[in-house]
């Protein structure tokens, strides 16, 4: 999911906004993010056929990077989804997730807005 070997409609950039009081690096933070969703993706916590959650994947980022990060979204690249379109995704009976963003998907941002997060539109 996410990453650019994912199926067009699941590829997604993460923006992260970091907290102001934070010493962390950007670097740092893209490194720290890619390991939290490699952790909450990992083979051991999926089941074929589960549903994924952002809201799940988003509280477990958060916790793990707190007090680092203050906000954590993805952003489908698909130009025909909008904001919310990946909030729910339903694996297939033979399909497990695996978490294939890279460093490079992941942006830092100042701040959320609707032109960031493409909430322009459906939000479905």
């Amino acid at each position: 999911m996410f990453g650019p070997k994912a199926a067009p409609a699941l590829r997604a950039t993460i923006k992260v906004i970091k907290t102001s009081t934070t010493n962390a690096s950007d670097g740092e933070i893209r490194s720290a993010v890619l390991s939290s969703m490699n952790d909450y993706f990992s083979i051991d916590n999926w089941n074929f056929g589960d549903t994924f959650y952002f809201t799940e994947l988003s509280t477990y980022v958060m916790n793990k990077l707190a007090p680092n990060i203050s906000n954590f979204v993805i952003v489908p690249r698909k130009g025909d989804l909008n904001f919310g379109s990946l909030f729910e995704i339903r694996a297939e009976k033979d399909q497990i997730f695996i978490n294939g963003a890279t460093v490079a998907d992941i942006e830092i941002i100042s701040g959320v807005t609707a032109s960031i997060i493409k909430s322009a539109g459906a939000i479905t």
